[in-house]
């Protein structure tokens, strides 16, 4: 897609659009559809075009699929990723955590999946850390012993 995020965007709107007209609104395929959009908009950086569609696909996933879906868990990491990225923090964390938990309640702690959100959920974590400990507020034990 590089540098034709313009041609992408139109696609996948249309995508959207004919799905929502074909299938329903309710539908796991429209969730698709906006998960892929809302991905768009994520790698540039659009986090706020992106987070409505992630919320709305998440919502037409669990109705239709239940809460244990690996395409809601796998959506749920979606958000968690923009969250991060806009350093909305706790609301990641509690994602993350939420879909970590189902994951390895649906998939079990051996699949590559759940391995990756283990993964993904570290990196944040290192993330987190090192965004509290570069906070002039932060009251962290080595800055306190440094002054």
């Amino acid at each position: 897609m590089q540098g034709k995020y313009p041609q992408a965007e139109l696609l996948l709107q249309r995508s959207l659009l004919t799905r929502e007209q074909v299938q329903g609104l309710q539908h796991p395929d429209v969730a698709h559809a906006l998960i892929n959009l809302a991905r768009l908009y994520y790698a540039q950086g659009k986090n706020a075009e992106g987070e409505p569609l992630y919320l709305r696909a998440l919502a037409i996933e669990e109705a239709a699929l239940g809460p244990q879906h690996p395409l809601v868990i796998e959506g749920m990491c979606g958000l968690a990723d923009l969250y991060s990225e806009e350093g909305k923090d706790a609301q990641a964390k509690l994602l993350y955590q939420r879909a970590l938990n189902l994951g390895e309640q649906a998939l079990g702690l051996q699949h590559p999946d759940v391995m990756s959100m283990q993964e993904k959920y570290a990196r944040f974590l290192q993330r987190e850390r090192r965004r509290l400990h570069d906070d002039p507020f932060c009251p962290c034990v080595c800055r306190i012993r440094h002054s």
